[in-house]
């Protein structure tokens, strides 16, 4: 492969946000009447946005979608002052984004969050690594798994597709890839498991980002002190 750039999505492939959107969730939830979920729904309720994670969580609680709206702005309230609270980043992330970067490989994310909270938890989380793009939900863009924003991401990077590895934990991620028709990784320390990610298309499924590396820049050109 000749990669010249790696796209990541960002929950649960860059950072661990379950327990502040879980807590988030919870916290709006409670404040209009409706009992809390245990962290492991919260799994299963996000990937798609915040619009259809509220719709999730609603239908779990068997209440209307009338509802959509006020629990939506509850819960953006509360994660607005969360976000940052138990969010880590994955172990071996901040190596490797080091060694794709000392490899002159372009990085970039493409988020189902909105732009506003992908881009402050990047820079929080990520000062010192310099992304190409950071996209996360624009409204002018459908959300993943439509290929739009990915494709939009390429041809301002000046990228064919062969060039270009997209890696995800969720189905959603697989698909966005699969549609814009570059290299799918799946990325087994996130949200979901491998059987969701190969039924979805995935080119590889990896278990840490040591072997995103062998993906990218090949076994022999980069070390293993992970």
């Amino acid at each position: 492969m000749n990669v010249k750039a790696v796209i990541f999505d960002l929950d649960g492939t860059l950072l661990n946000t379950i327990e502040d959107l879980a807590d988030s969730g919870n916290l709006a939830l409670k404040s209009i009447g409706l009992p809390p979920f245990p962290i492991d729904d919260y799994y299963r309720f996000v990937g798609k946005g915040l619009d259809t994670a509220i719709t999730r969580m609603l239908k779990k609680s068997g209440a209307g979608e009338n509802r959509h709206r006020t629990l939506k702005e509850a819960f953006q309230r509360r994660y607005d002052r969360r976000k940052r609270n138990k969010t880590k980043p994955y172990p071996g992330i901040n190596r490797a984004f080091r060694v794709l970067s000392e490899n002159n490989i372009t990085l970039g994310v493409l988020s189902n969050k909105n732009h506003r909270d992908t881009v402050d938890v990047i820079n929080h989380f990520f000062p010192d690594v310099s992304f190409a793009l950071v996209y996360g939900k624009k409204e002018e863009y459908p959300i993943k798994p439509d290929p739009t924003s990915l494709l939009v991401m390429l041809d301002k990077l000046g990228l064919k597709k062969n060039e270009v590895v997209y890696a995800g934990d969720t189905a959603t991620d697989m698909l966005t890839a699969k549609r814009a028709d570059v290299f799918a990784v799946g990325v087994l320390w996130g949200f979901r498991d491998k059987e969701e990610l190969t039924e979805a298309g995935a080119d590889a499924v990896i278990e840490n980002p040591e072997e995103l590396l062998g993906i990218v820049l090949g076994d022999d050109d980069h070390d293993s002190d992970f």
